[in-house]
This record gives structure tokens, C-alpha cells and sequence, in this order.
């Protein structure tokens, strides 16, 4: 009976710890939604930065058959309903959902590392046609990321498996050390200098 409790107790306290960390790391993705979206709003005033909602789903589910033939090889292979359901058991995530008014244009999800040393977008995707922030999408994500990553004093931010036809791009606007197994690369990562915020 004894050894029960104790063992209820610390799983309590194993469900509190992670529940003040999924505040925690809420409250900072709210706090860094507003700052950013404001940020963003002097380049495009009718964007918007929000979790991955009910609603940011309801738009994605239809992305998947929006893919003209001379984008079917840019064509993603998961869900994000999935993606979304798997990193949200993850407090220290980066989940964001770019809109331009009531169109959702673009989405990343990713993680932090447990010694919060690196930011990673594992998953990112833009939406694939009549997109009013077409070739706007990433960078307004990344700097998202990267402001996420300074307010939890990370050192750099990166790219989880980036496509291959998306390497040069995503040099060009600061990923350039690429980490490669086996001819593969691994990750494009960006380092931050907090001068530069």
C-alpha cells in the first residue's frame, strides 16, 4: 500500500514537471509568436504566426492533392495531423503555422535539443499553389526559429534532412555548414550570434 502511493506520487510528480514544462515552453511560443508576427507585419501586414491548431490542420489535409504535376517530386510524404500528434508530446518544440489572413501559407514543426544547444525544423512545408507569400514562407519561418532559439540561448539553429534540391537554398540564406553520413546530408546548421538580435 505504501510503496503504491509513493509510486502514484512520483509519477504525479513526473506529469507535473512535464506539464510546467509544456507551459513553459507555451508561454515562450506565444511570447515569440507576437514579437515576430510584429516583426513581419512591416514586410507583409497581414500575416499571422499561431500554434498548429485544429483549424491550420483542416486547411493542410487538402495540400496534399493542391500539387500541380511540375511540383509532384517537391510532393511531401507525411501528414501533418501525424507530425503534428508526435512532436506535441515534445514541451520543448518548435511549432508554428504562417498565415496571410485567413490562408494558412506555411507550417514547421521541430525540436530543441535537450541541452538547448541547437533549434532544428525537422518538418516544414509551404502551401503549393496560389500562395501570397510564395518565396517568403521559409525565411518568415526560420525567423521564427531563430528568435525561439535566441530566447532559449541556443548557440545555432538548423535543417532536419533538407531536400536535395533545397541545399543551395537554404545556403544561401545562412545554413552553411553541412553535416553529411555517408554522402547524405544530415542537416544544414546556422550559427547565431546574439549581436545580430
Amino acid at each position: 500500500d505504501i510503496l503504491t502511493r509513493k509510486e502514484e506520487n512520483a509519477g504525479s510528480g513526473m506529469q507535473s514537471a512535464r506539464l510546467q514544462a509544456e507551459l513553459r515552453y507555451r508561454d515562450i511560443r506565444q511570447l515569440v509568436y507576437k514579437v515576430v508576427e510584429t516583426e513581419l507585419r512591416t514586410l507583409e501586414p497581414a500575416v499571422a504566426l499561431t500554434e498548429i491548431s485544429e483549424a491550420v490542420l483542416r486547411q493542410t489535409d487538402a495540400w496534399r492533392s493542391l500539387y500541380p504535376s511540375s511540383l509532384l517530386t517537391h510532393k511531401p510524404g507525411w501528414s501533418w495531423r501525424r507530425v503534428a500528434e508526435k512532436f506535441r508530446c515534445r514541451p520543448r518544440r518548435i511549432e508554428v503555422a504562417l498565415w496571410h489572413d485567413n490562408l494558412v501559407c506555411g507550417l514547421a514543426v521541430g525540436r530543441v535539443s535537450d541541452k538547448r544547444v541547437i533549434a532544428t525544423i525537422h518538418f516544414v512545408e509551404s502551401l503549393p499553389v496560389a500562395n501570397p507569400l510564395k518565396g517568403k514562407v521559409v525565411p518568415f519561418l526560420v525567423r521564427f526559429l531563430e528568435a525561439m532559439s535566441v530566447n532559449l540561448g541556443c548557440e545555432a539553429v538548423s535543417i532536419e534532412q533538407p531536400a536535395t534540391e533545397l541545399i543551395a537554398y537554404y545556403s544561401d540564406i545562412g545554413f552553411k555548414r553541412i553535416v553529411k553520413k555517408g554522402g547524405r546530408v544530415l542537416r544544414q546548421i546556422k550559427r547565431l550570434s546574439t549581436a545580430d538580435y
